[in-house]
């Protein structure tokens, strides 16, 4: 409490002064630590472990090549494609060396050709000459063919009798095929009006093997049409799959693995290994719903695993409308020994290939050669054949393909197949 006393005046020239009491409290204050809790002694109980499932002791697995490396497999594509070959009629019958007898070769696939021509095979047309134009002769009776035979003019097989020899040996055989003699005129020469003729002594055996012959004909040119085979082209996806095993069981418990296919089965052993991992191929599997099964077994302990077959046969597409390709092969022959000009009877089968090529069709033209001479020669000389078809059938240069002699068609080693891998094939794949 306090109490003000005036002295003077308020102000100047005024008269008058004013007393003043005061009041005041004051407050002071601190602050008080809180007195510690207990602390809780109970901890809570730790999160439960995140499972971990156990390792199997046995498991396997189907896996498919792909550009990641091997992945799972679920499927495998089995595709049926018919294919129309036409193969044309190789005018020539070939002889052992100083022999007149006609190979037995000739007979058996003559025999079908002439019987079951439906049942003749790219392999078997190459030698079925005899039946194929014993059947069209006795189908054309004003066709007449011309049978010239010729030797290699070497010293164990030389000679104008020889020759004649066997030209009347190949009369005889359309003759015992039901050909009138009338349509058949016998000639001889000592060489063929084409001989092979190689610059490298290593290919004189084959190419004396190929002048041992007797060249046929016609004067209708229906006589020497090509071979119209039909075939079917099944292509598997992928075309072999892998097995795998993995096993943590003591390597003298035997392990019994089967693969099996629905029918058939494809593989059935026991082994015993820590680790298994093999390739199988899809060759066997046809177009028709089904299912690859593999199961490994060891001791009761079982694992198994299975991937489907979508099978895709003709039948089907037709059925479900599927679509698909239609695949047709030409073959040109005869391109003479290391030649490469298109001929006027190659002419008349581009003729008919112009006619088949449809809009949006793929067309493949290959080159090949037979095994003689060098491979770097041969597939010059491929190419060049592939070339000149592809000019003569107004496409460029990008749809040829020369092979050489790398995928022969059929065998090098008789005179037959080298004749047929002289060769220009037309491939024409069709999308329907």
């Amino acid at each position: 409490v306090s109490y003000h006393l005036p002295l003077t005046n308020v102000a100047d020239g005024v008269d008058w002064t004013y007393s003043e009491f005061r009041f005041g409290i004051a407050l002071g204050f601190t602050s008080v630590p809180d007195e510690p809790r207990p602390v809780d002694t109970v901890i809570p109980p730790p999160p439960p472990p995140i499972a971990v499932a156990p390792q199997p002791l046995v498991s396997i697995a189907l896996l498919r090549p792909s550009s990641k490396g091997l992945v799972p497999l679920d499927t495998i594509t089995v595709e049926e494609t018919r294919v129309i070959d036409l193969l044309p009629v190789l005018g020539h019958v070939y002889f052992d060396e100083g022999a007149t007898q006609l190979p037995k070769r000739y007979l058996d696939a003559g025999t079908i050709a002439a019987r079951q021509p439906d049942l003749l095979t790219p392999e078997t047309a190459t030698v079925a000459v005899l039946g194929v134009i014993a059947r069209r002769l006795q189908e054309q009776p004003a066709a007449r063919i011309t049978l010239s035979g010729s030797t290699s003019n070497v010293a164990n097989d030389n000679g104008l009798a020889l020759a004649r020899a066997r030209a009347e040996a190949v009369r005889d055989a359309l003759v015992d095929m039901g050909v009138q003699p009338t349509q058949l005129t016998v000639k001889a020469r000592q060489l063929p009006v084409m001989p092979t003729r190689s610059s490298d002594p290593a290919d004189a055996d084959l190419a004396n093997a190929e002048n041992r012959r007797v060249e046929i004909t016609s004067t209708d040119p229906l006589i020497m049409d090509p071979i119209i085979l039909s075939s079917t082209l099944m292509t598997r996806d992928p075309e072999s799959f892998v097995v795998r095993v993995a096993s943590q069981l003591p390597a003298d418990r035997q392990q019994q693995i089967m693969v099996s296919a629905v029918p058939s089965t494809m593989l059935d052993t026991a082994i015993s290994a820590d680790t298994m991992a093999w390739t199988i191929r899809t060759d066997d599997l046809m177009a028709e719903p089904g299912r690859i099964n593999a199961a490994v077994r060891s001791d009761g302990v079982i694992d198994s695993v299975s991937a489907a077959i979508n099978g895709i046969s003709i039948e089907r597409k037709a059925s479900e409308n599927l679509g698909g390709d239609e695949i047709e092969r030409y073959s040109l022959i005869l391109f003479a020994f290391d030649n490469a000009s298109v001929t006027a009877e190659h002419e008349r089968q581009l003729d008919r290939i112009r006619q088949r090529l449809r809009d949006g069709a793929d067309v493949r033209i290959i080159g090949m050669t037979d095994a003689m001479g060098g491979s770097d020669y041969n597939r010059e000389l491929s190419r060049r054949r592939a070339l000149e078809v592809a000019k003569s059938l107004g496409l460029d240069e990008r749809s040829i393909e020369a092979m050489g002699a790398d995928s022969p068609r059929f065998s090098n080693g008789i005179p037959e197949g080298r004749a047929y891998n002289r060769t220009v094939v037309i491939e024409v794949r069709s999308h329907r």
